[in-house]
C-alpha cells in the first residue's frame, strides 16, 4: 500500500526562460531548468520504494533518458511526482532534502565554473576586484532558486484523487509560507534581467567582450545568475562526454529564422547558390567569418553561409555599421556587398522577410485531467502520452518545417518558426496533441499563443507577447483556442483570439487562414487592401458581433475588393476560398475579425513568392 506522495518543484520558470536578449539565452534558460529537474530526479529514481509517476521515465536514469530523447532539447518539466512505499516519512523528507541539496550544489558549481571561466578569459594581467565579484556571486546564487517540495501522508480511507488533491494543497501552502529575504542589489543592474547588480565594473566586461565575444555583446554587463546562464554550455556535470554537444551548439538568430524560407529557395537552385556564395565571400571580407547556425532543416544544405541579418539592406548601411561595430569600412568593399546583395534578391525573386514567429502551446485543463485520475496507473498513462507527444514535437518543428524547438516538456512547447511554415507548425502541434482520456474520444485540447515580431524586436518583448496571447487563448470559454499577436517594428500591435475549430457549420481556422493567404497571394492585392477595408467599416460596432444583414454586406464588399484586384476568371476561386469568413464574423466580435484579417494579410504579404 502506498504510504506517501512526493511532489518536487523548482523555479523561477517564466522569468528565467524569458530573460533573454539572444535566442541562445532563451534556449539555455529552458535547458538549465530541464537539467536541474533531471538532477533532482537523479537522487530518487533508483530507490526501491519510489515509483515515479511524472514525468514518465520509468526506472531509467533521467540523464540516460534525456540522452535518448536528444540532449540538446530541453524536455524535462520543472517538477516531478512520485509515490513511495516507505512507511517512515523521515526517510522521504531526507530524500527530497537530498534532491534539493543536489540541485543547489549543481547550480553553485555551475556558477563557480562560470566565474572561473570569466576570470581566466580576462587574462592574468587584467586588474579587477575579484573578491568583491565573488561576494556578489555567492549572494545572488544563494538567493535565486525557488525549490518547494512536499511529502504528503496517504489517507487510507480516501481514494487516489483525494490524496493527490491534498498533496497539491499542501504544496500550495508551502509556497504561500515561503520565507522572504530582502537583499540589497545596488549599483548598475544586469543588462539581461534588469534586476540584479552586475558582477563587476563595465571596463572589465569590455575586456571580457574582447577576449570572449561569443558570450557577451557590446555594452552588456551581467549579474552572476545571467553570466552562469550564458556560459552554462561549458559545464559538464552529469552530461559527461555529451557536454560537447551543448558547448558546440549554436542557436539560430531571430534573423536566421525569419530568412529561412529565403535561404531554402537558394539551396534548391545552383545558380542562386552560386550568387549567394559570392555574397557570402564579399561580406566575409568586411568582417571575420562567423559561425552560423541555420534552422535544422537547412543545416546541411548550404556550404557557404552567413547569418540572416546580412540579407537586409540596413545591415550594409555604413552609418548602421559604424554605430553597431564602431568600425569604418572600405567604401569599395561595402559597395561590392550591396551590389551582390541586390543581385541575390533579384535572382531569388522576392525579398527576405524580417519577421518570424514565437509559438507557445500548452495543454488545456491539465490540472483537471490529472486530478481526475482514479489511480496511479491512470496518472502514469497520461504522463506517458505527454512524453510520447514531446518526442514527436522536434520532428514536427525542425524536420518537416522551418523552425527551431526551444522546449518540449509534456504538454508545454516553445518554438521559433519561419512565417512561411507557421500555419502548418501550429496545425501539426495541435492535431498531434494526445487524447488524455481512456476512450478514443479526443476531448482533451491545447491552446496556443503566437507572437509575430520583427527580428530586431527585443526578444523578451516578443516572448512576453506570445505568453500573453496564450493566456488570452486560455481565457476563451471551453479553450481549444489560438491567440496571435502581430508586433510590428513600428510599434503597432494587432491581436486576435479564435478557436482552432467550430461546429455547425464545421470550421477549421488553419484551413480558412490558408485559403485566404492563397487568395491574397494569387492576386495583385495592394498592401493597403486590408487597411482600406478596415477604414470603410470603422463606423460599425466593433465590440459586438454583427447582425446577419451587416455580415452579408461586409462579406460582399470584401469579395468585391478582392475581385477588383484579381485577374479575370478568378471569381469562383475567390468566392470559394473566402466563403467561411462569413461564419467567422457570426461567432466573434467584429474588431477581433478585423484584426484577424490584418494578421493573415500580413503573413500573406511576408510569405509571397
Amino acid at each position: 500500500m502506498t504510504e506517501q506522495m512526493l511532489i518536487f518543484t523548482l523555479g523561477p520558470v517564466q522569468g528565467f526562460i524569458a530573460t533573454a536578449r539572444k535566442t541562445e539565452d532563451l534556449w539555455l534558460g529552458s535547458y538549465l531548468l530541464s537539467y536541474f529537474c533531471a538532477t533532482a530526479i537523479q537522487q530518487v529514481y533508483d530507490q526501491s520504494s519510489i515509483r515515479l509517476i511524472f514525468p514518465a521515465i520509468g526506472n531509467q536514469d533521467p540523464f540516460d533518458f534525456w540522452r535518448r530523447q536528444g540532449i540538446t532539447t530541453a524536455s524535462f518539466p520543472n517538477r516531478f511526482l512520485a509515490l513511495s512505499t516507505e512507511q517512515d516519512p523521515q526517510e522521504n523528507l531526507l530524500l527530497l532534502q537530498q534532491a534539493e541539496s543536489a540541485v543547489g550544489t549543481e547550480f553553485a558549481n555551475m556558477a563557480d565554473q562560470a566565474f572561473n571561466f570569466f576570470q581566466q578569459a580576462l587574462g592574468q594581467n587584467w586588474r579587477w576586484d575579484s573578491g568583491a565579484a565573488r561576494q556578489i556571486l555567492e549572494r545572488q546564487v544563494a538567493n535565486f532558486l525557488q525549490i518547494y517540495w512536499v511529502v504528503s501522508p496517504w489517507a487510507e480511507q480516501e481514494n487516489y484523487q483525494t490524496n493527490y488533491a491534498m498533496a497539491e494543497k499542501r504544496l500550495a501552502a508551502v509556497k504561500n509560507c515561503r520565507p522572504f529575504e530582502q537583499t540589497e542589489e545596488g549599483g548598475r543592474k544586469c543588462s539581461l534581467c534588469g534586476e540584479r547588480q552586475i558582477l563587476t565594473e563595465m571596463d572589465t566586461w569590455q575586456q571580457f567582450l574582447r577576449r570572449r565575444p561569443k558570450y557577451i555583446r557590446p555594452n552588456e554587463g551581467l549579474c552572476a545568475v545571467c553570466l552562469t546562464k550564458r556560459v552554462a554550455g561549458e559545464y559538464k556535470g552529469y552530461l559527461g562526454q555529451q557536454q560537447a554537444e551543448i558547448s558546440n551548439l549554436t542557436f539560430p538568430s531571430t534573423a536566421e529564422v525569419a530568412t529561412a524560407d529565403f535561404k531554402a529557395e537558394i539551396a534548391e537552385n545552383s545558380e542562386k547558390a552560386e550568387i549567394y556564395t559570392r555574397f557570402v565571400d564579399a561580406v566575409n571580407q568586411l568582417q571575420p567569418e562567423e559561425k552560423v547556425s541555420p534552422v535544422p532543416k537547412l543545416q546541411s544544405q548550404m556550404e557557404a553561409n552567413i547569418d540572416g541579418r546580412w540579407l537586409f539592406e540596413e545591415s550594409l548601411d555604413p552609418s548602421v555599421w559604424k554605430r553597431e561595430s564602431g568600425l569604418d569600412l572600405d567604401p569599395a568593399q561595402m559597395l561590392n556587398c550591396q551590389l551582390e546583395q541586390r543581385r541575390l534578391i533579384d535572382k531569388v525573386g522576392f525579398p527576405p522577410s524580417a519577421y518570424y514567429a514565437i509559438v507557445q502551446i500548452d495543454g488545456d485543463n491539465m490540472g483537471s485531467w490529472v486530478g481526475a485520475c482514479p489511480n496511479a496507473s491512470s496518472h502514469q498513462d497520461i504522463s506517458q502520452k505527454l512524453v510520447d507527444y514531446s518526442s514527436q514535437v522536434q520532428q514536427l518543428v525542425e524536420v518537416t518545417q522551418l523552425g527551431k524547438l526551444v522546449y518540449a516538456g509534456g504538454d508545454d512547447v516553445l518554438a521559433l518558426v519561419n512565417l512561411n511554415d507557421l500555419l502548418w507548425v501550429l496545425n501539426d502541434l495541435r492535431l498531434k496533441f494526445p487524447s488524455l482520456n481512456d476512450s478514443a474520444n479526443p476531448s482533451s485540447s491545447a491552446s496556443a499563443g503566437v507572437c509575430i515580431a520583427h527580428h530586431k524586436t527585443p526578444l523578451g518583448d516578443a516572448i512576453d507577447q506570445a505568453r500573453k496571447m496564450e493566456q488570452a487563448a486560455k481565457g476563451v470559454e471551453g479553450k481549444n483556442a489560438l491567440g496571435i499577436s502581430l508586433l510590428k517594428h513600428s510599434g503597432n500591435l494587432a491581436q486576435t483570439v479564435l478557436k482552432w475549430s467550430y461546429p455547425n457549420p464545421e470550421l477549421n481556422l488553419i484551413e480558412i487562414s490558408d485559403n485566404l493567404i492563397q487568395v491574397l497571394n494569387s492576386n495583385n492585392v495592394s498592401k493597403k487592401f486590408i487597411y482600406s477595408f478596415r477604414t470603410l467599416f470603422d463606423r460599425f460596432d466593433q465590440q459586438n458581433q454583427l447582425d446577419d444583414s451587416l455580415i452579408d454586406l461586409v462579406q460582399a464588399e470584401f469579395q468585391r475588393l478582392l475581385l477588383r484586384a484579381s485577374q479575370a476568371g478568378q471569381q469562383e476561386m475567390v468566392e470559394l476560398k473566402t466563403a467561411d469568413l462569413k461564419h467567422l464574423m457570426q461567432i466573434t466580435e467584429f474588431s477581433n475579425f478585423l484584426n484577424y484579417l490584418e494578421i493573415i494579410n500580413f503573413i500573406a504579404r511576408e510569405t509571397k513568392k
